[in-house]
């Protein structure tokens, strides 16, 4: 099925998406490319957006007034197609509305529109989840950008996340090796109290997830002018990951509303605590954004 394709472009960069998930497929600066390409195998995905849950559900499965529901990890938005709802010079919004399939393994009613908003080196997506039903809509929504690595000079392990002065994150604790949430919450030591090193053997397991954090973080590397700066104050959770199983080609960086299901627990959705609960007729807003920057020479 072919998907089309929407393009937003300045001076500094050049960004291309996907009706197919609303999602980001390419952010260009020159001659490198910030946004993983993807690799069969490895990780065949770009910047999907997740909804209406984040990661994983206890035998994909939940209940709601009594009643079993399928869904798979991260939801379905990011393999529904979208409409292209409104554009300008600068922007492109993108529309998503329940349906039969939807209805199927989320019996609510939702209007989820993404808007992306490019101003310099610098992008901004917008998350609106808006309730037009006659209960609480119970919902996740997440960012799984995956960003290309190393950058040009570097080795993955000259990479490193720099999360701020002040920084004293906790990890979510997750059960090893299915990663669901055990409730327990822990300090994530960084170097100087900022600073996180990468390495292969980081992710030997799986990924990982802080609460607590200062709401920003940029990706840099020991040599060159690249970096990604990540500012994500509406979400309470950030996660960092990669396919550990071949060559570290990327890292994602990604804000969460949402958790993994609790060890041993097939969740009510009517109770899962993690998540939006949004009124009838009401709303929610989310945003996080992406700087793809380069260091001025001195």
């Amino acid at each position: 099925m072919i998907f089309l394709e929407y393009i937003l472009e300045n001076e500094m960069l050049s960004l291309r998406f996907s009706t197919l998930g609303a999602e980001l497929l390419s952010a260009r600066r020159g001659d490198f490319e910030y946004i993983w390409q993807g690799a069969p195998g490895l990780w065949r995905e770009h910047a999907p957006l997740l909804f209406p849950i984040c990661s994983h559900l206890t035998g994909d499965i939940y209940t709601y007034r009594g009643k079993t529901y399928a869904m798979g990890a991260h939801g379905f938005a990011r393999k529904k197609e979208f409409t292209l709802a409104d554009r300008g010079a600068h922007y492109l919004s993108f529309l998503l509305r329940d349906d039969e399939t939807t209805r199927a393994v989320y019996p609510f009613p939702f209007c989820l529109r993404v808007t992306y908003t490019l101003t310099g080196d610098c992008l901004t997506e917008r998350a609106v989840i808006e309730n037009p039903g006659t209960e609480f809509l119970p919902a996740a929504f997440g960012g799984h950008p995956g960003f290309s690595l190393p950058f040009p000079g570097n080795r993955f392990e000259d990479c490193y996340l720099d999360f701020g002065e002040g920084a004293a994150p906790r990890e979510v604790v997750l059960s090893v090796p299915d990663c669901f949430d055990t409730g327990k919450r822990e300090p994530y030591p960084l170097r100087e109290g900022r600073y996180l090193p990468l390495a292969r053997d980081l992710f030997a397991v799986d990924g990982h997830f802080l609460a607590d954090t200062t709401g920003s973080v940029t990706l840099r590397a020991r040599h060159g002018k690249h970096f990604v700066r990540m500012d994500y104050a509406d979400f309470p959770y950030l996660g960092f990951w990669q396919n550990a199983k071949g060559e570290p080609g990327f890292l994602c960086l990604e804000p969460w509303y949402g958790l993994p299901t609790r060890v041993g627990v097939t969740d009510d959705l009517a109770l899962k605590n993690d998540l939006l609960r949004i009124r009838p007729g009401d709303s929610a807003a989310l945003s996080f954004s992406v700087v793809f920057g380069e260091e001025k020479e001195k």
